[in-house]
């Protein structure tokens, strides 16, 4: 069932994120696309302030900081010009800012993490260089080595931000492991068309599309579950219920289909859908109903109603 869409000048880039902007507990979609950051209530109004206009195309995906759990929030984007930018929840540019641009643009995805009550954010350059910065965009630690990642990434802690570790995927499809003082070591030496890093606060791994099977692999590389599939999809999402430790993954057929299974590989009810671009499934603060809202190739924005899960 649609329950919206809304036409957009330009086609999503990463996956839509949910916050509090007002911080009452009523949430609004947060999006990137090439030009420009948006946020949308749920009735698919833009919210004032928004959109941002960047002052480059971007070439990151964006990143939602909530430092300390309070929801106010800073939204961080890398942009062609070797800059990171970083805006508040009223669409504001955050006084105080003060990265250092580069030659190489930041690429993939910034995250955050505690070592202690120390912050760090990292990201990588296009180049392969590694940078660790605080919250004014200063580099914290500095790392030497290139790293070949290919996508998303997990970041394991340790005590000593040295041996604090990296765990993703080469160009060949490998599944290594990486220190940040740049030791490594490879988890699944297997090649594979697809590697997808999931993570949520209870879970998190790797899964892998092998063309007609999809695995299911922890941090340590170990096994979690085999799924045959008889669309050779791409695209590939790991979708959590907020209810239970249930996991479900999405992805994208090439006639521009989204399906939805479990992890037997059954498909969900009402599946599959017209979609194109990565997905969220969320609640809209609508107690135990799920929504997936997903983009296509011509810019529009579908929320599905799909049920419970």
């Amino acid at each position: 069932k649609v329950l919206w869409k809304k036409k957009l000048d330009e086609p999503i880039i990463g996956e839509p994120l949910q916050v509090d902007r007002y911080r009452n507990k009523k949430l609004q979609m947060l999006f990137l696309t090439k030009n420009y950051i948006h946020l949308l209530d749920r009735n698919g109004k833009t919210v004032e302030g928004f959109p941002i206009r960047l002052p480059a195309e971007t070439t990151s995906h964006l990143a939602v900081m909530d430092y300390d759990n309070n929801r106010r929030y800073r939204l961080l984007v890398g942009c062609k010009d070797g800059n990171i930018y970083n805006f508040d929840i009223t669409g504001k540019s955050v006084e105080g800012w003060s990265y250092s641009s580069t030659e190489s643009p930041v690429v993939g995805k910034i995250k955050h993490f505690k070592i202690s009550d120390n912050d760090y954010v990292i990201c990588q350059s296009e180049d392969g260089h590694i940078q660790v910065i605080n919250r004014k965009g200063e580099v914290r630690y500095d790392v030497s080595s290139k790293v070949n990642i290919s996508g998303d990434f997990i970041v394991v802690k340790r005590k000593d931000i040295a041996k604090t570790t990296l765990i993703h995927s080469d160009k060949d499809g490998k599944i290594i492991s990486t220190q940040l003082d740049g030791t490594h070591n490879i988890l699944v030496d297997d090649e594979h068309l697809d590697v997808i890093i999931f993570e949520n606060k209870d879970q998190r791994g790797m899964l892998v599309n092998n063309g007609d099977e999809l695995i299911l692999y922890d941090v340590k590389g170990e096994v979690i579950s085999k799924i045959d599939t008889e669309n050779d999809l791409r695209k590939l999402q790991v979708h959590f219920s907020q209810e239970s430790a249930k996991i479900h993954i999405s992805g994208v057929s090439s006639d521009n289909i989204v399906y939805l299974y479990d992890t037997k590989g059954n498909l969900e009810n009402g599946f599959p859908l017209t979609g194109s671009s990565l997905r969220t499934i969320t609640n809209l603060g609508n107690n135990e109903q799920r929504y997936m809202i997903v983009g296509d190739l011509e810019g529009m924005l579908y929320v599905y109603l799909i049920g419970k899960m």
